[in-house]
């Protein structure tokens, strides 16, 4: 990032806001003088690339900024570290139904909490396929607002009446 770059348009609270990011990596320094909003939209949209860029967000403190990382961060270790450290149960939850969390975080949020997107990378990551899946959805279906852990849920299901 330069001293004076030129600002991009991203998607804010307003039509666009133009904030003064590039798309490239960031150091310490620089990561520090952006405002909340400029450092949430440089995770949405850039990302950690480094371990160095990782342990900025695993450091960041306010919780618009920690919130926004929640949904994401894309490495699966960082997710686990944001999630042991948030003291936010709200964001926790958003953690853990991140497509990319470990999939025993994606599993102990009920199944009334969970998205699309969680469902589909914990049944792709536990390998249920064909008929298991099949089943697995209908009963999904059938009860979306149970209040189980998903991975318990699963397990009843495929455990039969």
């Amino acid at each position: 990032m330069t001293k004076d770059p030129a600002p991009f348009l991203v998607p804010g609270p307003l039509p666009f806001v133009a904030l003064p990011v590039t798309l490239e990596r960031v150091t310490p320094e620089q990561y520090s003088q952006l405002d909340p909003l400029a450092r949430a939209r440089w995770i949405t949209y850039v990302g950690p690339q480094s371990a160095e860029e990782e342990e900025l967000i695993a450091g960041e403190q306010h919780h618009f900024v920690r919130a926004e990382a929640a949904g994401s961060v894309t490495s699966p270790a960082l997710l686990q570290r944001l999630y042991d450290d948030e003291p936010d149960p709200g964001v926790r939850v958003v953690i853990a139904t991140n497509r990319h969390a470990p999939l025993a975080l994606i599993g102990s949020v009920p199944v009334y909490r969970q998205t699309g997107a969680s469902l589909v990378a914990y049944l792709d990551g536990r390998g249920f396929e064909g008929d298991e899946r099949e089943l697995i959805g209908e009963a999904l279906n059938a009860h979306s607002k149970d209040g189980r852990p998903l991975e318990v849920f699963v397990a009843a299901v495929l455990a039969g009446p």
